[in-house]
């Protein structure tokens, strides 16, 4: 059905559609100049169809302005409970509608300006998939419960300026937010716990922010890391509480120019920060407490790790790397049952960071290789912890 410019509006209200073969309700612009505007679609229930609503534009024809409110979807055979295929799909807003079980509750591609808000999934496959394209996609405020994959999957290319933010998450077999491909995507204010996977993923696009999420009880809290040969490139990990999982924070291969600034990580098993990989990345003004790691270091390349705080951690920062261009600076590590743990012959520069002491002896160093020859002096941050004289140059008292 196409309709023309002046057509009146449509309310579809209040149906059972159940069984079907086919689409429940189909709203389908592909005539030069046909415009769908201003139809609503709410209070209707889609039970055991092969898939519910489908707006749908594919050589002409415009689909704007159009609300899916209060619809129920449970049991959708084959494909999506709401379906929006683009380009000209405009201002499309999808809200307070459920969703049991299913292969993908909403699924859209090249939409402009689509709200995705206060919805529920539970069970099913995936939650919300954008399958690339599409500009300022808002996904807000929804419930994403025990479902076999992604709660809201980013898996194409050239999504811009995506927005995704205050939803709740629990139960996923993968990661429960993942951006594939997206620019200037903002990842902020969500709760995401109970994962058997990453809590956020980052495999590919540029420029995203991870802000201020709280994560728990997952296997890798955030995880930056080159899936498909797709860069994540600049991505900025900020003020985020990330606890109680096995790794918190996970910088993996083929990340670069990551920046990990001002997040608090306590009580992960495992690391709370691992600069795994990758090169280029930014470690500073973290806070690590009572994790088994506070900072591990792999093989990244001209890397900056400073001014971070790792206290009451098993090991307060480990290093398997093997010199090269990594700066560790400024940091305070003390506390801990080791401070460092370092196992390659090799020399690290990691002047001007404080390891509770000036005093070798009392550093709590596990260090396999001569403790001088890693170039860890002066023993301070600023002024001088301990006046007594030779205490924080080369040759220090034991």
């Amino acid at each position: 059905m196409c309709q023309p410019i002046g057509t009146p509006t449509l309310t579809i209200l209040s149906n059972t559609i159940e069984s079907n073969t086919g689409t429940g309700i189909s709203l389908r612009a592909d005539v030069f100049g046909g415009v769908f505007t201003g139809h609503q679609i709410r209070g209707n229930r889609f039970r055991s169809t092969a898939s519910g609503i489908s707006l749908f534009r594919s050589t002409a024809g415009i689909i704007t302005n159009i609300d899916l409110v209060g619809n129920s979807f449970s049991n959708i055979a084959t494909g999506d409970g709401i379906r929006v295929v683009g380009p000209e799909a405009r201002n499309i807003r999808i809200s307070s509608n459920t969703f049991v079980g299913g292969p993908r509750g909403i699924w859209s591609t090249n939409a402009a300006g689509l709200v995705i808000a206060n919805n529920t999934f539970t069970g099913g496959w995936y939650g919300v998939v954008v399958a690339g394209g599409g500009t300022n996609v808002n996904v807000r405020a929804n419930i994403f419960v025990q479902l076999a994959t992604n709660g809201i999957s980013f898996a194409g290319t050239n999504t811009v300026g995506a927005l995704i933010e205050s939803n709740g998450m629990a139960g996923a077999g993968a990661p429960s937010i993942r951006l594939d491909g997206t620019y200037r995507a903002v990842v902020r204010w969500n709760g995401v716990r109970s994962n058997t996977a990453a809590g956020i993923a980052v495999s590919g696009g540029r420029s995203n922010e991870i802000r201020s999420n709280l994560i728990r009880r997952v296997v890798s809290g955030i995880a930056i890391q080159q899936v498909g040969g797709v860069t994540p490139f600049g991505t900025l990990v900020q003020g985020n509480n990330v606890g109680t999982n096995t790794v918190g924070i996970n910088l993996a291969s083929g990340s670069v120019e990551t920046r990990v600034v001002g997040n608090y990580l306590a009580k992960n098993s495992g690391t709370a920060i691992l600069v795994g990989a990758g090169s280029n990345h930014v470690v500073r003004y973290n806070v690590m407490y009572s994790n088994g790691v506070g900072i591990g270091v792999g093989t990244p390349s001209s890397s900056l790790i400073e001014r971070n705080v790792a206290a009451t951690n098993g090991v307060g920062m480990r290093l398997t790397v093997n010199g090269g261009t990594l700066v560790i600076r400024y940091n305070n590590v003390m506390g801990n049952m080791t401070n460092l743990s370092k196992t390659i012959a090799s020399t690290q520069r990691m002047t001007n960071n404080w390891w509770g002491s000036t005093r070798v002896s009392q550093m709590r160093f596990a260090v396999s290789f001569p403790v001088l020859s890693n170039q860890f002096t002066p023993y301070r941050l600023g002024g001088p912890f301990d006046v007594t004289p030779g205490a924080d140059v080369t040759n220090l008292p034991a």
